[in-house]
């Protein structure tokens, strides 16, 4: 007789993970539900319970997996080279990698006991040590996190180069970090402080505009945060935020949209102002640092948050950052003109993100000063 009992897959949790992973890095927490993800798969919600007790065990579980990789790649290493060639290699193995990184840096761990939170930690805290030789100072310690930082690029764009292709380019921007040593003292950034701004000039739609920019970050993205929440804080009713504009999805479009403005216009004014592509590459460099300073949210938010627009909003906006992307690929082969355009494109992925993240680092440590963030960034697109 045949036998009609379904068996289950016996890697049902891996699969599992998996696509929770994609979910989660692309919409975040409070934007991915169980039904979602159970959609993807192709089973109910109710299936999941039997692996997880629900989506904060799913999410916690996924962190775990991801920061198992990184702990493995740096505790298993006899030097930092070989750390840094494991880490490019799993960054482009699984890209979902930078959730780890990512939400640690915008508070979406579902991490009350600060568990994972300690071993990222003590794992950069290791690399940092092999850097150093068996000894972290205080740049080697920087150096490790902006490691890391770059290694959680790979989740923001797919490469034609191939997997080792990819991993080989990766791995020259990480060791150009890795072997960076600066020139000036290391400084304390002043960052601006992530809040609405009481600015008595600023007109009602820049007022809305700067409270949902904070509530984005505080909250842990878009989907946790309403309309109402935004009125709110901006000391405004809901039926003002409607005259200027229409919905959710389109106070979040102008959000995204000013950010990008300030990004583009800067690096188009900077660049047209040089007259080399040294100087363009320097004045580029030093012109994001200063935007990172002054408004440190605005580059994760981009990044983050451009998947949740819907149509029209959504190809616009991604048109227009990747056009911000290419002007500095041709900045990076201007300067290195024997490197491929897609090379400079992972690279120039990787620098950003190590740009990106000074501003957050800057909130608990010293950072390198600009002259020498500038050489950085060089070494790690012409290495």
């Amino acid at each position: 007789m045949a036998n009609n009992v379904r068996t289950r897959p016996k890697n049902r949790r891996d699969s599992i993970l998996a696509v929770a992973s994609a979910r989660f890095h692309r919409h975040g927490y409070v934007g991915t539900s169980l039904e979602d993800i159970a959609g993807d798969l192709g089973i109910t919600a109710p299936a999941l319970y039997r692996h997880f007790r629900g989506k904060d065990a799913l999410y916690t579980a996924v962190l775990d997996a991801h920061l198992t990789h990184v702990e493995r790649c740096v505790d298993e290493a006899a030097s930092a080279a070989e750390a840094i060639a494991g880490l490019a290699r799993v960054a482009v193995e699984r890209p979902t990698l930078g959730m780890v990184w990512n939400t640690d840096r915008r508070r979406r761990l579902v991490d009350p006991d600060h568990a994972i939170q300690r071993r990222l930690v003590a794992t950069a805290d290791k690399l940092g040590a092999l850097l150093g030789d068996g000894e972290a100072g205080e740049l080697e310690r920087l150096s490790a996190r902006a490691v890391l930082a770059a290694t959680s690029s790979t989740g923001f764009y797919s490469s034609p180069l191939g997997p080792e292709g990819q991993a080989a380019e990766l791995e020259r921007a990480l060791t150009a970090v890795a072997t960076f040593r600066n020139t000036e003292e290391l400084l304390d950034l002043e960052v601006a402080g992530e809040g609405i701004d009481s600015r008595p000039w600023a007109t009602r739609r820049t007022v809305l505009l700067d409270a949902a920019s904070f509530l984005i970050v505080e909250r842990g993205g878009f989907h946790a945060v309403t309309i109402e929440d935004i009125a709110t804080a901006a000391g405004l009713g809901p039926n003002v935020l409607y005259l200027h504009f229409e919905g959710k999805a389109d106070l979040l479009a102008a959000v995204l949209d000013r950010a990008a403005t300030w990004l583009v216009g800067a690096l188009e004014r900077e660049s047209s102002s040089s007259a080399t592509a040294e100087e363009a590459l320097a004045r580029v460099i030093t012109s994001s640092l200063e935007i990172g300073a002054r408004h440190p949210s605005w580059t994760s938010t981009l990044a983050d948050e451009l998947a949740n627009l819907p149509d029209p909003w959504f190809a616009d906006l991604t048109a227009r950052v990747e056009a911000y992307l290419e002007e500095w690929v041709a900045l990076a082969a201007a300067n290195a003109p024997g490197l491929s355009i897609e090379a400079a494109q992972v690279r120039i992925r990787a620098a950003l993100a190590v740009l990106d993240d000074r501003a957050h680092e800057a909130k608990e440590r010293r950072v390198l000063a600009p002259d020498d963030m500038v050489r950085l960034i060089r070494a790690m697109l012409i290495s």
